[in-house]
């Protein structure tokens, strides 16, 4: 009999920031093109929403794209492993390429920039169109997110992921305090894909390191998660106030205060996470070791007597609802007490272990087995016609009677087990099952030992 221990429900946080992915992604990839219909058919409101203000460049839109394919793969077939890598490493050179264009002062990229002519069209008449400084590095840290995360190096990816989610939060910052040189040249539609692809970006890791202890449902999780609510709506609400009403040259400067103040906070909190979930994992490892120890058998393994009736219960709750066939077996190994008398107690124990270990091997998975005390076990034999409950007990009977300890079998001869089978009647409860299988038992023995005998009214 197995002990399930399903924990897999309660890391629902995890499961759903996984999930979110390939969505994020494809949202991503839908206002890049989005951007690029917009320069196809010349609708400006597509690529620039806010009148006069910025706009996505067309290629900041490709490098979207690129992205947003990257992370829509499915990252357990080698084929879209390689293709995510191409469309990364793509992504990382279009924004290499415009990060050395800004630090150096050249025009590589305009080699690469679809609608270039449209695009200096609108440069001449003084609207902003360009993929800045800002939106080169957002990109350009996605994109390694992914790189790394392509390679197994999860912990760098995720540590580069909370940077680039950092950025676009800097442009809304911007946009909700009216500071335009705040959020530079990044317009808002470029904000919201950018955002998109950080969170999908960070989420490629939600089972890993401080994000899974961040994402934990124990203790530590759940106090991480608050703490980063309150670090973060805290600071922008003070931000925003502040900004509002002392406008000065300097509140773009104190915005960037509010983020790095978030930040760091967020970082932290993470921090403390994982030594609160190590901690708290410690203690329910220890906890589970606890249980397991008071439910099982120290001597063979087995469920100990307590847990099989428990066990035992919850299968007699479902015969009541299916009406299935269980059968209960008794058994108990013949003349134990003279093998404790003849050869001792440490033979005697050999004997149980392995008697144990044969009747765990000659059942399924499905059957609930347990050491009662002593010489007895009991058997829950699930889903099981009585053809089938015969064919196991006799099946168990003679693996028994084959089964070698040395001490004993090689000097005593054969150990013999007898077994008593009845049925789990649906309107009985289980201790009536188990007292007509004890009944089989006393008959099997008085019969002669070494046998099977059902029960019978």
């Amino acid at each position: 009999m197995k002990i399930h221990n399903d924990t897999s429900a309660l890391w629902r946080l995890v499961d759903m920031a996984l999930s979110i992915v390939r969505p994020l992604g494809v949202v991503a990839i839908i206002f890049g093109l989005i951007s690029i219909a917009g320069y196809f058919g010349s609708v400006e409101t597509l690529y620039r929403p806010i009148e006069n203000g910025s706009a996505t460049n067309p290629l900041t839109a490709v490098t979207i794209i690129f992205l947003g394919t990257a992370l829509y793969k499915n990252l357990k077939i080698k084929l879209d492993i390689i293709i995510q890598q191409i469309f990364a490493f793509a992504a990382l050179t279009i924004a290499s390429i415009r990060l050395v264009d800004s630090l150096f002062g050249l025009e590589l990229s305009q080699f690469i920039t679809p609608f270039y002519q449209q695009v200096m069209s609108e440069i001449e008449l003084g609207k902003s169109n360009s993929m800045g400084l800002n939106t080169a590095l957002m990109l350009f840290s996605i994109a390694g997110v992914i790189v790394f995360y392509s390679f197994k190096q999860y912990f760098v990816s995720q540590l580069i992921a909370t940077v680039s989610v950092s950025m676009p939060l800097i442009s809304f910052l911007g946009y909700a305090y009216g500071l335009e040189n705040f959020y530079g040249q990044m317009s808002m539609l470029t904000a919201i894909s950018g955002f998109a692809l950080s969170v999908a970006a960070l989420s490629l890791t939600a089972d890993k390191a401080f994000l899974n202890a961040l994402l934990s449902p124990y203790i530590g999780g759940r106090v991480a998660r608050f703490q980063v609510v309150a670090g973060y709506l805290v600071p922008i609400f003070l931000g925003y106030l502040l900004v509002k009403t002392i406008v000065t040259p300097q509140g773009s400067l104190f915005g960037v205060f509010v983020i790095g103040i978030c930040w760091f906070i967020m970082i932290m909190v993470c921090i403390s996470a994982i030594v609160v979930e190590r901690v708290d994992n410690q203690r329910r490892i220890k906890e589970q070791k606890l249980l397991l120890a008071a439910m099982t058998d120290h001597l063979t393994g087995l469920p100990n007597r307590r847990m099989f009736f428990n066990s035992a219960e919850q299968e007699m709750s479902r015969v009541r609802r299916s009406n299935a066939s269980v059968w209960i077996l008794m058994l108990d190994i013949d003349k134990f007490k003279k093998i404790n008398d003849v050869a001792g107690h440490a033979i005697g124990d050999k004997v149980l272990i392995e008697v144990s270990n044969t009747l765990k091997s000659s059942l399924r998975e499905v059957d609930i087995i347990g050491r009662l005390g002593g010489e007895e076990f009991a058997i829950i034999l699930s889903d099981t016609p009585m053809e089938g409950a015969q064919r196991v007990a006799e099946n168990i009977r003679l693996n028994i009677e084959k089964t070698e300890v040395e001490g004993w079998t090689n000097s005593h001869g054969p150990i013999t087990i007898s077994i008593g089978c009845a049925k789990a009647d649906s309107g009985k409860t289980f201790d009536d099952a188990l007292a007509k299988a004890d009944e089989a038992l006393y008959q099997a023995k008085e019969s002669g030992r070494n046998q099977v005998c059902f029960y019978s009214s």
